[in-house]
């Protein structure tokens, strides 16, 4: 056991040392072995128990070592006469920390040949010198224990991080590195020392001499912060590595030595990357966003001034995205944004006639939603810029098969042009918006130049904005009733409630005026609820007032439809006016109901159960399905004007419309055809037996005693 006490050659007979300390045969309390003659047993003996050490005499170094291998860490003191106790005490000093002590001749003058780690005691020490110096032995291997522990976990930190040390000896050029920092710098085991220019070459590829410029700064001392740098040609593929040094001078002799640390910082530099191209980035199309919109911006501008060349901004929006979405979903609207960005991109880098006109290597962003930005430098004049937007709608007008469906795209396009430079990079960016929106105003796939007065106009439309607001509130905002014909007998069999805008100022606002503005900003919800109160009480009138059961159909913006209170507000507007269900049309796009199938048809489905009819507006415009047509509880379709306004003069309007018709009856769907402005259309459609007709021929949108008035004239005849 490691406590037991060994007998040994000059040692009392029947081991009275051990008789005086019997508390010494205590296995559990650390070992001094000792190898000594008997005249220094004792007094280290004594010194060990006043330490709590168990004294183990030993005989022969093989011994010693065969206890070593017993308890490891035990404390050991030789004799330095007994021949190969040097040796092994030079092989446990270079091994873990063991509290050593060697016994050396009284009148020695010095212990110099002795490792730093070995406390030497004189042979004819006496118990207090014995406990002096092996209560240092074990101060200074508890002391090299705890440095090596710490120095272990310095290590594991370096590796969990990355991080290598090494140092150079300045005035060698020689360069000894930890295992870490050679894995790190993607080096052989091998590669132990290194000639700083080898280990620069190594590090600094290309910026050798960058690299070999910064050690001399540091070993100057006048070097300051890091040196970073991409190892292209790392074990573990292409790494990122930062150096930091220290510049340590002894000052004994003046010798320079750098302690340097090498940090892998790859996965770091990595994240950052990633977080800048974020910053600079949108995440759907990997276009650059408004941020690197800018910064590229100003950077051509500035060009564009010592060069003089033209630089020009083009934004572009895509008509009816809303559709899309709300139709086909926000799935299939993503997959489009991304197909347009790719357009965009290959347009100005690979299009031959983009080439012509300048715009090599300029710049696609998605400042937002469906908007998209080009900016083009180099531009030999104004001309460029118009022929450039041109030619990016025809790009985009390209049939595009999304889902499975085969899609025709146009987008507005509006540009602006810097002829010096002489402006700052948000004008010129607000400019060309400002100039899209003055293009969709003019309808779809329309080009516009920016003109200083569209900035007036973009002004208006938030006057007009901050008008409709308060037009609300003064209820500014009437109900206008257009009838509805039954063709068959010529009778008004019903109204559609359109809403009119009554300004103090400007008199009466045509609806174009306002409604796309109302449904850019939200407020088409509250104008909706109006109508529809408006429209029921009016209805309610009419019915007390004798004029018949007349349909009343008002229409149901998106905004709306997707309001989850909707059949509780419609419900709460009947039971306030008292029109029944059933004498209630509400009409929705097809966009409108494509945008959430299956919520659409629980919506449909509870408005059904409820008594309202339900009509589909616009019909043919949209991106329904027909299978869905199917499912849909609805009533009625209402052929859009598009197709009414040509079916005398266009046979693939009239083969439409016929098949709508047809369709509709084979689904017992009444029909109603919008737009009805001739003779012609009407005796087109009375052929084909529409049930229901609707257009200026047969009376214009009324105000709502003008309608009253008409509808007790019960007048229908067309209107010449």
């Amino acid at each position: 056991m490691c406590g037991a006490v060994e007998a040994s050659p000059g040692m009392p007979p029947g081991n009275a040392l051990d008789r005086a300390h019997p508390s010494d045969r205590t296995t559990d309390r650390p070992l001094l072995l000792l190898v000594a003659p008997t005249r220094s047993v004792a007094p280290c003996t004594r010194a060990a128990v006043e330490l709590h050490l168990a004294a183990r005499p030993l005989a022969t170094i093989p011994a010693v070592r065969a206890a070593l291998a017993e308890c490891h860490d035990a404390a050991l003191l030789v004799d330095l006469a007994i021949p190969g106790s040097l040796a092994l005490l030079d092989e446990l000093a270079d091994g873990p920390p063991l509290p050593l002590l060697a016994l050396v001749p009284a009148d020695a003058t010095g212990d110099a040949a002795l490792p730093p780690s070995i406390e030497p005691l004189a042979a004819d020490a006496d118990a207090t010198a014995c406990r002096r110096a092996l209560r240092a032995a074990l101060f200074h291997a508890e002391t090299a224990r705890a440095l090596a522990a710490t120095r272990a976990q310095l290590e594991r930190a370096h590796r969990f991080a990355r991080i290598g040390s090494f140092e150079v000896d300045w005035a060698a050029q020689q360069v000894t590195l930890t295992p870490q920092a050679q894995q790190v710098l993607g080096l052989a085991p091998t590669d132990r020392t290194l000639g700083l220019l080898e280990l620069a070459a190594r590090i600094g590829g290309p910026r050798r001499d960058a690299c070999l410029a910064w050690w001399v700064a540091a070993a100057d001392g006048v070097g300051r912060g890091a040196f970073e740098q991409r190892l292209t040609r790392h074990s573990n593929g292409e790494r990122i590595v930062r150096l930091h040094a220290e510049r340590i001078v002894d000052p004994r002799g003046g010798r320079v030595t750098l302690h340097a640390l090498v940090h892998d910082i790859t996965d770091r530099r990595r994240v950052e990357e990633e977080l800048e191209y974020q910053a600079r980035h949108d995440d759907l199309t990997g276009l650059a966003n408004r941020r690197q919109l800018l910064e590229t911006l100003e950077q051509a501008l500035a060009e564009a001034t010592l060069h003089d060349r033209r630089v020009a901004v083009l934004f572009l929006d895509v008509d009816r995205f809303k559709d899309v979405n709300e139709s086909l979903g926000h799935a299939s609207g993503d997959k489009l944004l991304v197909e347009v960005a790719a357009r965009l991109r290959r347009a100005i880098r690979d299009d031959r006639r983009a080439i012509e006109l300048g715009a090599v290597g300029d710049l696609v962003a998605r400042p937002g939603g469906d908007e998209f930005a080009l900016v083009i430098s180099g531009l030999r004049d104004e001309g460029d810029a118009a022929a450039l937007a041109a030619r990016m709608q025809e790009v985009l007008a390209e049939p595009l098969l999304l889902d499975g469906r085969e899609l025709f795209l146009t987008a507005c396009v509006g540009y602006a042009v810097a002829p010096d430079g002489a402006i700052e990079p948000r004008e010129l960016v607000k400019q060309a918006e400002t100039a899209m929106y003055a293009a969709k105003e003019q309808g779809r796939a329309q080009s516009t130049r920016f003109e200083p007065s569209m900035i007036r106009l973009a002004d208006q439309r938030l006057e007009t904005e901050a008008a409709m607001r308060r037009a609300l509130e003064r209820r500014e905002f009437e109900v206008w009733y257009q009838p509805r014909v039954e063709l068959c007998s010529g009778r008004i069999v019903g109204v559609e409630a359109l809403v009119r805008w009554r300004h103090p100022e400007r008199g009466i606002v045509p609806p174009v005026q306002f409604i796309p503005l109302a449904e850019e900003s939200g407020l088409i919800v509250p104008l909706g609820a109006f109508v529809l109160r408006e429209a029921c009480e009016q209805a309610q009138r009419w019915r007390r007032a004798g004029l018949g059961a007349l349909r009343m159909a008002v229409n149901v913006s998106a905004e709306q439809f997707r309001d989850k209170f909707l059949v509780e507000r419609v419900a709460e507007e009947l039971a306030r006016s008292g029109l029944p269900a059933a004498d209630l049309e509400l009409e929705l796009t097809e966009s409108t109901l494509m945008r959430d199938v299956d919520r659409a048809l629980a919506t449909l489905q509870q408005l059904k159960q409820a008594g309202v009819h339900l009509a589909i507006d616009d019909f043919g415009t949209g991106y329904s399905s027909l299978a869905y047509l199917k499912r849909f509880p609805i009533d009625c379709l209402k052929i859009d004007r598009s197709f009414v306004r040509d079916v005398t003069t266009d046979p693939g309007d009239a083969a439409i419309t016929s098949l709508i018709v047809m369709m509709a009856h084979r689904l017992r769907l009444s029909v109603v055809a919008e737009g009805v402005e001739t003779e012609a259309q009407a005796e087109f459609l009375r052929g084909e037996q529409c049930d229901q007709v609707q257009g200026y021929l047969f009376g214009r949108p009324l105000a709502a005693a003008e309608a009253t008035a008409r509808l007790e004239q019960q007048v229908v005849e067309p209107l010449h």
